[in-house]
């Protein structure tokens, strides 16, 4: 089994799934608002004057412990709800520790009750994540074995540096990795202290190759 890195924190994702579809999902959330959780149908309205109709919108007032924010839900297409966004409701940011414990209120709050009293089902992600939870265990492996021996003042202009570059980036492909340019480069600077230029410069590479193979498997 291989062993996770170091973990990071990153802002948590909340999914919401009912047996009769995203408005029953709608329906049992806005039953169970309560400890400060309102409705705001007025977002919701401006919203769908976008084109967005498929969107549930909250407020919850500030306490002396938490910062007001508003929080904004749209349905997917597997007919579940997921929060895409929660900011504060004056100006500012949450950063992540406060976008979660913003999170944890909600589910504690609302969503929880409402799983006891209908056949409402959530799933949260983890506030903690390894590069293996973005990446897949394979394509971490191969990246790790980059970083740990890349000359990071230099990127990957070695030949050898640049042969364990590419060998990551085939098997991020083989293994149709998930991992994300922007997360590549948050592990690179935070976890493996690369300089921000280089690991940016990186970040930026592995997005062009994944579009490139992908367009290549495409056109074969």
């Amino acid at each position: 089994m291989t062993e996770k890195t170091q973990a990071l924190e990153v802002f948590q994702e909340l999914y919401l799934r009912h047996p009769q579809g995203a408005v029953a999902v709608r329906a049992a959330v806005l039953a169970n608002l309560d400890n400060g959780w309102s409705h705001e149908p007025e977002r919701e309205e401006k919203s769908a004057a976008l084109g967005n109709d498929d969107m549930l919108a909250l407020e919850r007032a500030a306490t002396p412990n938490l910062p007001g924010v508003s929080l904004w839900m749209f349905s997917a297409k597997d007919a579940s709800y997921k929060v895409s966004n929660i900011v504060p409701s004056k100006s500012g940011e949450l950063g992540v520790a406060g976008y979660n414990a913003a999170l944890q209120h909600f589910i504690q709050s609302v969503i929880q009750p409402a799983s006891e009293s209908t056949p409402l089902t959530f799933e949260v992600t983890g506030a903690l994540q390894s590069i293996e939870d973005w990446a897949g265990d394979a394509c971490a492996k191969a990246l790790k074995t980059f970083s740990s021996l890349a000359n990071k003042s230099t990127g990957r202009t070695h030949p050898m540096d640049e042969k364990r570059w590419l060998l990551f980036l085939l098997v991020a492909h083989r293994e149709k990795s998930t991992l994300e340019s922007d997360r590549l480069a948050r592990w690179l600077i935070e976890t493996e202290s690369w300089p921000l230029e280089i690991a940016y410069e990186l970040a930026s590479e592995y997005d062009l190759s994944r579009t490139l193979l992908k367009l290549y498997d495409q056109t074969r």
